[in-house]
């Protein structure tokens, strides 16, 4: 009998962190500011690299065409082509925002 309990103890636990880890990836979901955020640092670190003094109104202008999607436990942001092309710029999840450029 005990043999079982330990096995059932396990499942629980198992169980437990996993759900901890969901609860945790749902509220630390970023933002769509977040996502913004995270593009336009990019892009500026990006320019200051290259040189070019014009990075922050290129960052602003890039962020117009970004859409996020939000999928409960992680977000998406994608920007749009205009010919119904999409391409993924950031992932975001557990409060931080990976930009993919």
């Amino acid at each position: 009998m005990a043999e079982n309990q330990k096995k059932g103890l396990k499942g629980i636990y198992k169980f437990l962190i996993i759900a901890g880890i969901i609860v945790l990836a749902i509220v630390t979901c970023p933002s769509e500011e977040a996502h913004m955020k995270a593009i336009k640092e990019a892009v500026r670190k990006e320019n200051i690299k290259e040189g070019n003094p014009f990075g922050g109104l290129f960052g602003s202008i890039l962020t117009m065409g970004v859409t996020t999607t939000d999928y409960i436990i992680f977000s998406v942001g994608t920007i749009n082509h205009g010919d119904s092309k999409s391409e993924t710029v950031s992932i975001g999840a557990f409060g931080k925002v990976f930009v993919l450029m």
